[in-house]
């Protein structure tokens, strides 16, 4: 059985792209409590809120709940290289902005 890594890696990737639990929370549209308690793993997101958050950082929800990534730092230039060419991501920057 695969271990749930979803909270810490959340946790991680958002803090890696210098972006705050209120402002992620108000571009998917969710309420910042509950995008607290998803990072701090005291509730897990529905699927509608999975997909939101797994298309707002471009990575496959299957990663994002099985894979470690917080000791991995080729992810971590990977995911930005990726979130910095994706003009859906710049536009969502702005957003949040």
């Amino acid at each position: 059985m695969k271990t749930n890594y979803f909270c810490e890696n959340l946790r991680y990737i958002r803090s890696s792209l210098n972006i705050s639990q209120k402002e992620i929370a108000n571009y998917l549209k969710l309420n910042p409590s509950s995008y607290s308690n998803y990072e701090s793993g005291r509730r897990e997101p529905g699927i509608d809120a999975l997909i939101k958050i797994s298309k707002f950082l471009n990575v496959e929800i299957d990663k994002l709940l099985t894979e470690n990534f917080s000791n991995d730092t080729k992810f971590l230039r990977d995911i930005q290289n990726r979130l910095l060419n994706d003009t859906d991501f710049n536009e969502k920057v702005e957003y949040i902005n």
